[in-house]
């Protein structure tokens, strides 16, 4: 009993250790391996303590891991504050959708505007659908322009999906572009639609060259 007892205190003690202490890149390394919880513990001092990076991991455990859209909230608006360009991107997701703030698409779209223009692929990919499909109605029409523009950046990021949606907007004569291309950057990057779409052109083409083959034999031997 007594060892039962001890095993407890030194867990509480540990955990209290643990809460207390400030170490980012413990932080850091946790939640690199997905292990967010303890991340989120190691995070906390440093995120009071005025830490950007353990700020914007906070935000980002409560979004996603505790859905306490509250919290995220409080903590990645104090990382943006600081400049933290995935903050931007997780405030623009969080008014988009009305996580814990009203709906507001013009806040959405700023927000996304600044994470985009700080490298975030994310962002870059979420304008181009907001532009090319969502729309938005009345509040936003749908331009295929900006949505190719963002589309394409987030494609030369290395974005599979984005490099469908390019294949997309060209196919269907949108915007004026190489569909083809984009059909085979999309492949190549390993969007499942293109590669899938691709392998049938490829499949056409070689009975259309086969036949074309049949047709020639046959027009030889009857010379």
């Amino acid at each position: 009993m007594k060892s039962l007892i001890s095993l407890i205190i030194l867990s509480l003690y540990s955990n209290t250790l643990l809460a207390a202490e400030c170490d980012i890149d413990l932080t850091l390394e946790h939640f690199i391996n997905g292990e967010y919880e303890t991340a989120a513990q190691y995070a906390t001092p440093c995120a009071e303590n005025g830490d950007v990076d353990a700020q914007a991991i906070l935000g980002d455990y409560y979004f996603y891991e505790e859905q306490n859209y509250e919290a995220a909230f409080q903590w990645l608006e104090k990382s943006s504050k600081q400049g933290d360009p995935y903050s931007f991107f997780m405030l623009g997701l969080m008014y988009e959708n009305g996580y814990y703030v009203e709906k507001n698409h013009t806040a959405a779209i700023e927000y996304y505007e600044i994470a985009a223009n700080e490298g975030i692929t994310e962002a870059k990919f979420n304008l181009g659908y907001i532009y090319g499909v969502a729309g938005w109605g009345s509040s936003l029409k749908r331009d295929y322009k900006v949505a190719a523009k963002w589309f394409e950046e987030a494609a030369n990021d290395g974005d599979p999906d984005a490099a469908y949606n390019m294949y997309i907007i060209y196919s269907n004569g949108w915007v004026s572009g190489n569909s083809d291309e984009w059909l085979q950057i999309a492949a190549d990057l390993g969007n499942e639609e293109a590669i899938s779409q691709l392998n049938e052109k490829n499949k056409t083409l070689d009975i259309e060259k086969r036949l074309q083959e049949m047709i020639d034999d046959y027009s030889t031997s009857q010379q």
